[in-house]
């Protein structure tokens, strides 16, 4: 008799929390700063690291199913702002302290000017200009995004729910095919060389545009329903899936031809995404799942989307220049990645926590939930009662 691995229960994903931090760290290495003593292939391993953000996008899909698909059944007004205050509760004081903390020297010396307001009501990644959809706070574009996608999930969800099992494969099949088509159009059309500044090209309209990454989010929408209501999985499919979505994901980082190309902004990390996220719900007690549901990847990654938002300003502070040695520079980023992780978990506790119970009862107190922590860009919460 083949063995089964039941999906967790519809209550907190732990593992899905743990694997933030390592999403979080791709993206930090591609930030981290390099030198001339890292070997090539390293260097170009760690760049590649910008695609933590597309697990970032398919796992918010995921857990915003996860958590609403009971609670929003209709596009009634009061459960979707119950929704929209949670939600931006949740992600937007932390992402304007962030913004302020980096804008801070601009501010004192008299030199901030009227761009800066796109960046402070989220909006900078519509902008068709690169340099200023990663002004100031580099990472800040992909919360412009996640509000986009939070916008569009009511209507998202409201639909895909209504569908059979089938439909739902159906619909997983189509929204990936849609990702690669337009990948290819720009291929074929040969836009794909074009440089991230020309506003035609693929790094805008692949990677940071918030509309392109709706296939991701629904892509993870999917994936949730289909655990929800799928037969529990056999464990072998539940570890070949784990297996193949995070070998698939490292070696596509590793392979150099890849890198900046057209395919690479998001079509080409997409299924093993699917892959790696549906095997950690299908089978939470895994051994894989286990590590990423331990206490010590719980707590990076309920810290995740304070270290996303404020790790490029340590790596701006901690800069070295001119080291030499390998093992110099490895325990430079090791300090650079703690240091990050130090700050990271006091604002989550100092500042995220705090702001989002506050908002939520001044702005929604008809339903007091409680606070956890939540997966958007970086995060998630439990799920709770209606």
């Amino acid at each position: 008799m083949a063995v089964v691995v039941k999906p967790a229960p519809l209550g907190r994903i732990e593992a899905l929390t743990g694997v933030r931090m390592l999403a979080a760290g791709a993206v930090f290495l591609s930030h981290a700063t390099t030198i001339p003593a890292v070997p090539e292939r390293a260097q170009y391993f760690m760049a590649a690291g910008y695609n933590g953000v597309t697990l970032f996008f398919v796992l918010s899909g995921f857990v915003l199913a996860w958590n609403y698909t009971d609670r929003i059944t209709t596009l009634a007004p009061r459960p979707i702002w119950s929704f929209l205050v949670a939600r931006i509760a949740r992600v937007y004081p932390l992402y304007l302290v962030a913004l302020l903390i980096v804008i801070a020297p601009l501010i004192a010396t008299g030199s901030i000017d009227w761009s800066i307001w796109p960046h402070v009501f989220a909006l900078q990644p519509w902008s068709p200009s690169v340099t200023d959809a990663f002004a100031f706070n580099r990472p800040g574009w992909s919360i412009g995004v996640e509000f986009f996608l939070y916008a569009c999930f009511p209507v998202v969800i409201v639909v895909l729910r209504r569908f059979s099992h089938r439909m739902l494969l159906w619909s997983l099949a189509i929204a990936v095919a849609l990702v690669f088509a337009v990948t290819l159009w720009f291929v074929v059309t040969g836009r794909a060389d074009l440089p991230a500044t020309d506003p035609q090209s693929p790094h805008r309209w692949l990677y940071r545009t918030p509309l392109s990454r709706l296939g991701d989010f629904t892509v993870g929408v999917i994936a949730a329903l289909l655990i929800m209501r799928g037969r529990p999985a056999p464990a072998w499919a539940a570890r070949a899936a784990q297996a193949v979505g995070l070998v698939a994901f490292i070696g596509l980082m590793a392979y150099r031809p890849l890198l900046y190309s057209a395919w690479s902004w998001d079509a080409a990390y997409l299924i093993p995404t699917f892959l790696l996220l549906w095997g950690l719900a299908a089978g939470p007690t895994t051994r894989f799942s286990r590590v990423l549901a331990s206490k010590p990847m719980v707590l990076l990654g309920e810290s995740s989307f304070a270290f996303y938002l404020l790790h490029t300003f340590v790596l701006d502070h901690m800069a070295v220049n001119g080291l030499d040695s390998l093992w110099g520079w490895v325990l430079v980023v090791a300090m650079q990645f703690l240091v990050a992780v130090f700050i990271a978990i006091g604002a989550h506790i100092a500042i995220e926590r705090p702001a989002q119970k506050w908002l939520r009862r001044v702005f929604d107190p008809r339903r007091p939930v409680p606070v956890v922590p939540v997966t958007d860009v970086v995060t998630v919460e439990a799920r709770q009662a209606p």
